[in-house]
Parts: C-alpha cells; sequence; structure tokens
C-alpha cells in the first residue's frame, strides 16, 4: 500500500512541475492557444489518472472498514 502511494505521490509532484513550468511559459507569453490548451489537456489526463488509483487504493478499504496504514 505504501509503495503504491509513494508512486502516486512522485506522479503528482512530476504534475505539479509541469504546471509550474506551463505557468511560466503563459506568462512569458511563450504558448499560443493551442499548444496551452494540448498542455492542459495532458495535466488533466495526468491529474486523472492519479485520481484513480488513488480511489481503487481507497475503494477495498471502505468496502471492508479497514483503514490506511
Amino acid at each position: 500500500m505504501k509503495g503504491k502511494l509513494l508512486t502516486i505521490a512522485n506522479q503528482l509532484d512530476d504534475v505539479m512541475s509541469q504546471a509550474q513550468f506551463i505557468a511560466n511559459w503563459t506568462h512569458d507569453s511563450k504558448f499560443n492557444a493551442q499548444q496551452l490548451e494540448n498542455e492542459l489537456n495532458i495535466l488533466i489526463a495526468e491529474i486523472w489518472d492519479s485520481q484513480q488509483q488513488a480511489k481503487a487504493l481507497i475503494e477495498p478499504q471502505n468496502a471492508t472498514g479497514e483503514t490506511i496504514a
């Protein structure tokens, strides 16, 4: 369980780095509208994937009444 959570945490660290990169490039006007949309779609997909992985870890515990340790 801990290993899976660490994997998700690392994925979210990567997403945060990408978001910071996008914010900096947008601020410097280096992205056009299409590039920005593409980059944001990638981020959304990665966030959704991490969310689904976290939910998959949580749902079995909810069904059995276990707590995450």
